[in-house]
């Protein structure tokens, strides 16, 4: 057995991981490989706990241990650049000002507003007046808009939700989140508040469990009847919608 696989038209040893899967060599026999594909390059399985299915260009499937949260941290290596889509692209109703953004992200000034001039400045955010203070909002109307949503939802975990439990109750009718995450700030836990009727509480409890290990975050979730929302609503300016009927 070759101990052996190509890793970008090199070879790398296989001792470089401890979790192995089968792949074919070009010698036609099989050897464990300790690498998946993705975007055209190979990842150790070692630098994550979380496995998901991928498709390796051998045509069959080995586990690949990256999360969203991860590829967008080696995407985007600037945190205050990850804040800033966080803050004004997870949920667009958020705005804010330069000086509350030093607040909360416990940056300096001056690279909170290069990174905003240059946001503004490729038209992903748009700025106004308010109070003699610049209050920075998404531009909703960028053609990159829906794409970069997509891409923070999947980052915090919204997308596990709405696939791995929401998708699996048919009953819940409407999914809010509160807290810190629909201010737009990176956090541990997700609130999350279902509107719905006849909601299996136990297989509820049961997919939450099994998403939490997936995102990596805690999944505070609360039960609402419909006649509750308008007041959840006037108690939660900050909360919006993650799924609605059939899905969002």
């Amino acid at each position: 057995m070759c101990p052996y696989t190509f890793r970008a038209q090199s070879i790398v040893p296989l001792h470089l991981s401890g979790t192995k899967y089968c792949a074919p060599t070009p010698f036609g026999h099989k050897v464990l490989c300790p690498y998946t594909f993705r975007a055209q390059s190979i990842v150790p399985l070692h630098l994550s706990g979380t496995k998901y299915c991928a498709p390796t260009p051998f045509g069959h499937k080995i586990l690949c241990p990256y999360t969203s949260h991860y590829l967008l941290d080696t995407l985007i290596t600037s945190k205050t650049r990850i804040k800033l889509l966080l803050r004004f692209f997870l949920n667009s109703n958020t705005s804010s000002y330069l000086r509350n953004l030093e607040t909360d992200f416990e940056e300096s000034t001056n690279s909170i507003r290069i990174e905003l001039n240059r946001f503004e400045k490729a038209g992903l955010l748009v700025s106004g007046k308010e109070q003699n203070r610049k209050v920075y909002k998404a531009n909703t109307h960028h053609p990159l808009f829906p794409d970069i949503n997509n891409i923070l939802r999947k980052y915090v975990g919204f997308d596990k939700i709405v696939g791995n439990v929401l998708g699996h109750l048919g009953s819940v009718n409407k999914a809010y989140i509160t807290g810190d995450l629909a201010k737009g700030k990176d956090a541990k836990s997700i609130n999350l508040y279902l509107i719905g009727t006849e909601l299996d509480l136990e297989y509820l409890k049961h997919l939450i469990s099994k998403t939490q290990t997936l995102i990596h975050r805690d999944i505070r979730y609360k039960l609402l009847e419909e006649h509750e929302e308008a007041e959840f609503l006037r108690a939660n300016p900050d909360a919006f919608i993650i799924w609605e009927g059939g899905g969002r």
